[in-house]
């Protein structure tokens, strides 16, 4: 008895033993798994910093470039200047022989009226449309003679080929879209970009 006793003893121990050999292995594998993911968890944390940086400094150059365009656009839509009066004979001759050189040219009333228009925004224009900027030309004349019947956007809030293919009569006048809109659309209550509850046409990136 005292033998079978003893057996049955040293077999519960060994049992114990070996539970808590594989307690350890099972406690020191989770140990490594938990060290495993608090170092990517820290390499995370590392890449979503780097990353913030990255987009705080990208904010700052789109600032920063808004802003020149919006200078560049104020500097174009200034109007030429007179040339400077030069008195004595030198200057009863320049003005008898270049009389256009000393008047102020006129502005168009219409070129005013959409630099006027909160819907028209030059600095987003050219920040839109690098093409005008490179040009060099003032953005409202751009838009009045050509942006908008290329589809070009007047600004953030007035989509030109939706205008123009919403409304076929402002398209058949030939008026430029934004200019119909000011002096008619406005009253009737016309609309000036994709309502959102119509499929899109297509506005530029970044635009809507």
């Amino acid at each position: 008895m005292n033998g079978n006793h003893n057996i049955r003893m040293n077999g519960m121990a060994d049992d114990q033993a070996n539970h808590t050999g594989e307690g350890g292995a099972e406690a020191a594998r989770l140990r490594e798994e938990l060290d495993l993911v608090r170092r990517e968890l820290a390499a995370l944390q590392a890449r979503a910093e780097t990353w913030e940086e990255r987009l705080a400094r990208l904010d700052l150059v789109e600032r920063e470039c808004g802003q020149l365009a919006d200078s560049f656009a104020r500097h174009l839509a200034k109007p030429a200047q007179a040339v400077p009066q030069v008195g004595g004979w030198r200057g009863r001759l320049v003005r008898r022989l270049a009389p256009h050189l000393w008047t102020t040219p006129p502005v168009d009333p219409l070129i005013e009226m959409v630099e006027a228009s909160k819907l028209f925004d030059a600095g987003w224009y050219l920040r839109s449309y690098p093409d005008v900027a490179a040009g060099g030309e003032r953005p409202a004349v751009h838009y009045l003679y050509h942006g908008a019947a290329e589809g070009r956007w007047a600004g953030p809030r007035f989509d030109s080929g939706f205008y123009l293919a919403r409304y076929p009569d402002v398209r058949d006048t030939g008026l430029n879209p934004l200019v119909h809109y000011l002096q008619i659309g406005q009253a009737e209550g016309r609309m000036t970009m994709q309502p959102l509850w119509e499929p899109a046409v297509g506005a530029p990136d970044g635009r809507a």
